[in-house]
Protein backbone atom coordinates (compact mmCIF):
# COMPACT_ATOMS: atom_id res chain seq x y z
CA UNK A 1 0.00 0.00 0.00
CA UNK A 2 1.56 3.36 -0.87
CA UNK A 3 1.78 6.44 1.26
CA UNK A 4 0.23 10.00 0.16
CA UNK A 5 1.60 13.07 1.61
CA UNK A 6 -0.20 15.73 2.70
CA UNK A 7 0.83 19.36 2.68
CA UNK A 8 -0.82 22.68 3.53
CA UNK A 9 -0.76 25.15 0.20
CA UNK A 10 -1.56 28.31 2.39
CA UNK A 11 0.90 28.27 5.28
CA UNK A 12 -1.07 25.85 8.01
CA UNK A 13 -0.01 23.01 9.32
CA UNK A 14 -1.05 19.65 7.47
CA UNK A 15 -0.22 16.07 7.64
CA UNK A 16 -0.11 12.60 5.64
CA UNK A 17 -2.26 10.11 4.69
CA UNK A 18 -2.43 6.81 2.62
CA UNK A 19 -3.45 5.07 -0.98
CA UNK A 20 -6.45 3.33 -2.80
CA UNK A 21 -7.71 1.56 -5.57
CA UNK A 22 -9.09 -2.02 -6.95
CA UNK A 23 -6.57 -4.71 -5.27
CA UNK A 24 -7.03 -7.18 -2.48
CA UNK A 25 -5.25 -6.82 0.32
CA UNK A 26 -6.39 -9.34 3.25
CA UNK A 27 -10.03 -8.75 3.50
CA UNK A 28 -9.80 -4.97 2.29
CA UNK A 29 -10.25 -2.75 -0.35
CA UNK A 30 -6.58 -0.92 -1.48
CA UNK A 31 -6.92 2.38 -2.54
CA UNK A 32 -5.60 4.37 -5.83
CA UNK A 33 -5.47 8.04 -4.72
CA UNK A 34 -5.75 9.20 -8.52
CA UNK A 35 -8.30 6.95 -9.47
CA UNK A 36 -10.27 7.53 -6.25
CA UNK A 37 -10.09 11.19 -7.09
CA UNK A 38 -10.81 11.19 -10.89
CA UNK A 39 -14.25 8.76 -10.08
CA UNK A 40 -15.64 10.77 -7.56
CA UNK A 41 -16.28 13.93 -10.09
CA UNK A 42 -15.91 11.33 -13.80
CA UNK A 43 -16.50 7.82 -14.41
CA UNK A 44 -14.55 6.61 -17.25
CA UNK A 45 -15.21 2.68 -19.05
CA UNK A 46 -12.34 0.43 -19.47
CA UNK A 47 -11.90 2.07 -23.20
CA UNK A 48 -11.01 5.41 -21.55
CA UNK A 49 -14.29 6.75 -22.78
CA UNK A 50 -16.32 9.10 -20.25
CA UNK A 51 -19.26 7.24 -19.29
CA UNK A 52 -20.90 10.10 -16.89
CA UNK A 53 -20.22 13.53 -14.78
CA UNK A 54 -20.74 12.55 -11.06
CA UNK A 55 -19.51 16.08 -10.26
CA UNK A 56 -19.10 18.84 -11.62
CA UNK A 57 -20.32 20.54 -15.20
CA UNK A 58 -18.50 22.03 -17.81
CA UNK A 59 -20.30 25.24 -18.36
CA UNK A 60 -18.28 26.76 -21.19
CA UNK A 61 -17.43 25.50 -24.42
CA UNK A 62 -14.09 26.95 -24.64
CA UNK A 63 -12.50 25.29 -21.83
CA UNK A 64 -14.66 21.96 -20.58
CA UNK A 65 -11.84 20.71 -18.91
CA UNK A 66 -12.64 23.32 -16.16
CA UNK A 67 -15.72 21.85 -14.14
CA UNK A 68 -18.30 23.91 -11.64
CA UNK A 69 -20.31 22.86 -8.69
CA UNK A 70 -23.05 24.93 -7.77
CA UNK A 71 -22.47 25.45 -3.29
CA UNK A 72 -23.82 27.66 -0.68
CA UNK A 73 -20.88 28.10 1.42
CA UNK A 74 -17.26 26.77 2.21
CA UNK A 75 -18.46 24.19 4.07
CA UNK A 76 -20.51 22.56 1.47
CA UNK A 77 -16.98 22.91 -1.27
CA UNK A 78 -14.61 21.54 1.37
CA UNK A 79 -17.52 18.47 1.95
CA UNK A 80 -16.99 17.88 -1.75
CA UNK A 81 -13.43 17.94 -1.74
CA UNK A 82 -12.99 15.69 1.60
CA UNK A 83 -15.36 12.61 -0.46
CA UNK A 84 -13.04 13.02 -3.32
CA UNK A 85 -10.28 11.64 -1.52
CA UNK A 86 -9.31 8.30 -0.47
CA UNK A 87 -11.33 6.45 2.69
CA UNK A 88 -7.48 6.09 3.94
CA UNK A 89 -6.27 9.54 3.54
CA UNK A 90 -5.68 11.71 7.25
CA UNK A 91 -7.71 14.63 7.23
CA UNK A 92 -6.61 17.86 8.92
CA UNK A 93 -8.17 21.37 9.92
CA UNK A 94 -6.64 23.97 7.89
CA UNK A 95 -7.65 27.84 9.43
CA UNK A 96 -6.82 29.12 6.37
CA UNK A 97 -9.01 26.23 4.22
CA UNK A 98 -5.45 25.26 1.67
CA UNK A 99 -4.59 21.95 1.72
CA UNK A 100 -2.48 20.54 -1.27
CA UNK A 101 -1.80 16.48 -1.60
CA UNK A 102 0.79 14.45 -3.41
CA UNK A 103 -0.87 11.80 -4.63
CA UNK A 104 0.96 7.83 -4.98
CA UNK A 105 -0.05 4.63 -6.44
CA UNK A 106 -0.89 1.62 -4.63
CA UNK A 107 2.99 0.34 -5.80
CA UNK A 108 3.56 4.23 -4.10
CA UNK A 109 5.01 5.85 -7.57
CA UNK A 110 3.88 9.59 -7.58
CA UNK A 111 0.74 10.70 -9.54
CA UNK A 112 1.34 14.83 -8.87
CA UNK A 113 -0.79 16.90 -6.80
CA UNK A 114 -3.98 18.34 -5.70
CA UNK A 115 -5.13 21.36 -4.53
CA UNK A 116 -7.79 23.46 -2.50
CA UNK A 117 -7.96 27.13 -2.09
CA UNK A 118 -10.54 29.51 -1.32
CA UNK A 119 -11.30 31.72 -4.57
CA UNK A 120 -13.61 35.05 -4.85
CA UNK A 121 -13.32 35.69 -8.28
CA UNK A 122 -16.73 36.10 -9.83
CA UNK A 123 -19.39 34.30 -7.85
CA UNK A 124 -16.67 31.47 -6.85
CA UNK A 125 -16.26 30.76 -3.16
CA UNK A 126 -12.93 27.86 -3.45
CA UNK A 127 -11.13 25.75 -6.60
CA UNK A 128 -9.72 22.69 -7.03
CA UNK A 129 -6.42 22.60 -9.03
CA UNK A 130 -4.19 19.84 -10.07
CA UNK A 131 -0.75 18.95 -11.12
CA UNK A 132 -2.21 15.23 -12.21
CA UNK A 133 -1.07 14.28 -15.89
CA UNK A 134 -3.34 11.29 -15.90
CA UNK A 135 -6.39 12.84 -15.10
CA UNK A 136 -9.08 12.77 -17.58
CA UNK A 137 -11.69 14.80 -18.72
CA UNK A 138 -11.17 17.86 -16.17
CA UNK A 139 -7.65 19.47 -14.64
CA UNK A 140 -9.67 22.40 -12.42
CA UNK A 141 -13.10 22.02 -10.44
CA UNK A 142 -14.15 25.69 -9.55
CA UNK A 143 -17.04 25.89 -6.52
CA UNK A 144 -19.31 28.91 -7.10
CA UNK A 145 -21.90 30.34 -5.42
CA UNK A 146 -25.95 28.87 -6.40
CA UNK A 147 -26.87 32.38 -7.41
CA UNK A 148 -23.94 32.73 -9.67
CA UNK A 149 -25.43 29.69 -11.55
CA UNK A 150 -25.71 30.38 -15.29
CA UNK A 151 -28.68 27.73 -15.97
CA UNK A 152 -32.39 27.88 -15.10
CA UNK A 153 -32.76 23.68 -14.75
CA UNK A 154 -29.84 22.90 -11.86
CA UNK A 155 -32.08 21.75 -9.52
CA UNK A 156 -34.09 18.26 -10.13
CA UNK A 157 -37.79 17.71 -10.13
CA UNK A 158 -36.83 14.68 -7.07
CA UNK A 159 -36.01 15.54 -3.24
CA UNK A 160 -34.10 13.42 -0.93
CA UNK A 161 -36.28 10.17 -0.15
CA UNK A 162 -38.64 10.68 -3.13
CA UNK A 163 -39.59 6.68 -4.23
CA UNK A 164 -39.51 6.68 -7.83
CA UNK A 165 -40.88 3.02 -9.40
CA UNK A 166 -38.20 2.22 -12.54
CA UNK A 167 -39.44 -0.07 -15.31
CA UNK A 168 -37.01 -1.85 -17.33
CA UNK A 169 -37.26 -3.25 -21.12
CA UNK A 170 -38.27 -6.73 -20.40
CA UNK A 171 -37.41 -7.74 -24.29
CA UNK A 172 -33.91 -6.52 -23.97
CA UNK A 173 -33.75 -7.20 -20.52
CA UNK A 174 -35.69 -10.24 -19.16
CA UNK A 175 -33.82 -10.51 -15.96
CA UNK A 176 -37.51 -9.64 -13.87
CA UNK A 177 -35.71 -8.68 -10.42
CA UNK A 178 -35.57 -4.98 -12.40
CA UNK A 179 -39.02 -4.72 -13.44
CA UNK A 180 -41.04 -2.21 -11.49
CA UNK A 181 -38.21 -1.40 -9.06
CA UNK A 182 -38.81 1.02 -6.27
CA UNK A 183 -35.35 3.28 -5.80
CA UNK A 184 -34.73 5.97 -3.39
CA UNK A 185 -33.80 9.03 -4.39
CA UNK A 186 -30.43 9.79 -1.70
CA UNK A 187 -29.13 12.45 -3.41
CA UNK A 188 -30.86 15.11 -5.59
CA UNK A 189 -29.86 16.51 -8.56
CA UNK A 190 -28.72 20.37 -8.16
CA UNK A 191 -25.84 23.15 -9.57
CA UNK A 192 -23.72 20.66 -11.28
CA UNK A 193 -24.22 17.52 -9.35
CA UNK A 194 -25.88 14.25 -10.60
CA UNK A 195 -28.96 12.57 -8.64
CA UNK A 196 -28.38 9.65 -6.97
CA UNK A 197 -30.81 6.46 -6.88
CA UNK A 198 -31.00 3.25 -4.88
CA UNK A 199 -32.69 0.39 -4.92
CA UNK A 200 -32.02 -2.76 -2.29
CA UNK A 201 -32.97 -6.36 -3.85
CA UNK A 202 -35.42 -9.00 -1.83
CA UNK A 203 -33.01 -11.74 -3.29
CA UNK A 204 -30.12 -12.00 -0.66
CA UNK A 205 -28.66 -14.89 -2.56
CA UNK A 206 -26.88 -14.84 -6.27
CA UNK A 207 -25.13 -17.86 -8.10
CA UNK A 208 -22.50 -16.49 -9.62
CA UNK A 209 -24.23 -16.39 -13.06
CA UNK A 210 -26.94 -14.01 -11.55
CA UNK A 211 -24.74 -11.60 -10.75
CA UNK A 212 -23.48 -11.34 -13.87
CA UNK A 213 -26.47 -11.15 -15.55
CA UNK A 214 -27.45 -7.92 -13.01
CA UNK A 215 -24.46 -6.27 -13.88
CA UNK A 216 -25.49 -6.53 -17.76
CA UNK A 217 -28.91 -4.91 -17.16
CA UNK A 218 -29.00 -0.71 -17.60
CA UNK A 219 -28.46 -0.02 -14.14
CA UNK A 220 -25.69 1.58 -14.18
CA UNK A 221 -22.17 -0.11 -12.73
CA UNK A 222 -20.83 1.91 -9.69
CA UNK A 223 -17.36 2.79 -8.94
CA UNK A 224 -15.56 2.75 -5.30
CA UNK A 225 -15.97 5.99 -4.84
CA UNK A 226 -20.45 6.29 -5.63
CA UNK A 227 -20.35 3.06 -3.69
CA UNK A 228 -18.40 5.53 -0.12
CA UNK A 229 -20.34 8.03 -1.54
CA UNK A 230 -23.55 6.68 -1.40
CA UNK A 231 -22.93 5.06 2.30
CA UNK A 232 -21.83 8.37 3.75
CA UNK A 233 -25.18 9.58 2.74
CA UNK A 234 -27.24 6.66 3.83
CA UNK A 235 -25.02 6.48 7.41
CA UNK A 236 -25.38 9.99 8.68
CA UNK A 237 -29.53 9.43 8.56
CA UNK A 238 -29.82 5.75 8.62
CA UNK A 239 -33.46 5.90 10.16
CA UNK A 240 -34.85 8.19 7.95
CA UNK A 241 -33.27 6.30 4.93
CA UNK A 242 -34.59 2.74 6.78
CA UNK A 243 -37.89 4.16 7.00
CA UNK A 244 -38.03 5.19 2.99
CA UNK A 245 -36.27 1.44 2.20
CA UNK A 246 -39.36 0.53 3.80
CA UNK A 247 -41.77 2.40 2.54
CA UNK A 248 -40.50 1.38 -0.89
CA UNK A 249 -41.23 -1.93 -0.01
CA UNK A 250 -38.14 -3.42 -1.82
CA UNK A 251 -35.32 -5.42 0.24
CA UNK A 252 -34.49 -3.80 3.82
CA UNK A 253 -31.98 -1.51 5.22
CA UNK A 254 -30.12 -3.40 7.97
CA UNK A 255 -27.05 -2.30 9.79
CA UNK A 256 -25.69 -6.03 10.03
CA UNK A 257 -26.02 -6.80 6.15
CA UNK A 258 -23.07 -6.36 3.64
CA UNK A 259 -25.10 -4.98 0.05
CA UNK A 260 -23.34 -6.21 -3.10
CA UNK A 261 -22.44 -4.11 -5.85
CA UNK A 262 -20.84 -4.17 -9.30
CA UNK A 263 -18.08 -1.49 -9.97
CA UNK A 264 -15.86 -0.79 -12.38
CA UNK A 265 -12.75 -2.24 -12.87
CA UNK A 266 -10.17 -2.20 -15.84
CA UNK A 267 -11.87 -5.29 -18.30
CA UNK A 268 -14.41 -7.84 -17.91
CA UNK A 269 -15.86 -9.69 -15.54
CA UNK A 270 -17.57 -7.22 -13.34
CA UNK A 271 -15.52 -6.76 -10.54
CA UNK A 272 -18.15 -7.45 -7.65
CA UNK A 273 -17.52 -5.34 -3.59
CA UNK A 274 -19.56 -5.40 -0.57
CA UNK A 275 -20.66 -2.32 1.43
CA UNK A 276 -22.37 -1.81 4.93
CA UNK A 277 -24.35 1.05 4.57
CA UNK A 278 -24.61 1.96 8.40
CA UNK A 279 -20.52 2.25 8.18
CA UNK A 280 -19.32 2.44 5.16
CA UNK A 281 -16.80 -0.48 5.29
CA UNK A 282 -15.94 -1.64 1.66
CA UNK A 283 -14.61 -4.82 0.96
CA UNK A 284 -14.10 -6.41 -2.13
CA UNK A 285 -16.15 -10.03 -2.83
CA UNK A 286 -14.48 -12.61 -5.14
CA UNK A 287 -17.49 -14.83 -6.36
CA UNK A 288 -15.15 -17.03 -8.29
CA UNK A 289 -18.46 -19.19 -9.25
CA UNK A 290 -19.63 -19.70 -6.21
CA UNK A 291 -22.99 -18.25 -4.84
CA UNK A 292 -23.19 -15.17 -3.40
CA UNK A 293 -24.99 -14.39 -0.07
CA UNK A 294 -25.86 -10.61 -0.23
CA UNK A 295 -28.84 -8.88 -1.41
CA UNK A 296 -27.68 -6.25 -4.07
CA UNK A 297 -27.66 -2.35 -4.17
CA UNK A 298 -28.78 -0.97 -7.13
CA UNK A 299 -28.28 2.85 -8.95
CA UNK A 300 -29.22 4.77 -10.97
CA UNK A 301 -28.54 8.65 -11.60
CA UNK A 302 -31.79 9.73 -14.08
CA UNK A 303 -35.28 9.04 -13.79
CA UNK A 304 -37.41 11.58 -15.28
CA UNK A 305 -34.66 14.38 -14.51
Amino acid sequence: MAIAILTNACNDKDDDNIDDNAPIDGNNMVWDDLEYFQNAFVEIDSSGRLVNRNVGQPLYAVDTARIYVGVENMEEALSFFDAALSPEVARTVSVSNCYTYDFFDRDGKTQGTVSFEPNEDDGAIAEITTNLPDLKYFNRVTFIRKSYWPNNDAAGIHKIGDIIRYQTDIQKYPYTELNNVAFVCVREKSYGVKPIYVALTKTNEYTHAQALKMATTPVYPSNKNVVMVIANIISKNFDFFKAKFDEAGEGELSADTGYLNFVFSPGPPPMFCVVNLSTGKIQPEVTNGRTIKHPFMLRIDWLNE
